[in-house]
């Protein structure tokens, strides 16, 4: 096995990680919309009932971003690799 295909492998598998992670993180968070419990004055008018979610939501939607460009940029590297290694081989 290659120092490219190493890399190669243990990147598809850092991709897979991430890909799983921010799938799970979405899946955390509230809906923006209220739907019909809005039109219904369906939500809680308690401070903290209102605030409690929005600063889990407000960690998750950044953890989300994080997670994000980290895929990218992982995506990235695993794609310059192959260039990379080649150019310093020879």
């Amino acid at each position: 096995m290659s120092t490219v295909d190493l890399l190669n492998f243990i990147g598809g598998i850092v991709l897979l990680v991430l890909g799983v992670v921010i799938v799970v993180v979405v899946l955390l968070q509230e809906p923006k919309d209220k739907g019909m419990g809005a039109i219904t004055g369906g939500s809680s008018d308690s401070y903290f009932g209102k605030n409690k979610p929005k600063t889990r939501d407000s960690m998750l939607a950044k953890m989300t971003k994080i997670f994000t460009v980290a895929f990218f940029v992982m995506l990235l590297a695993i794609s310059f690799i192959p260039l990379i290694v080649n150019n310093i081989t020879g």
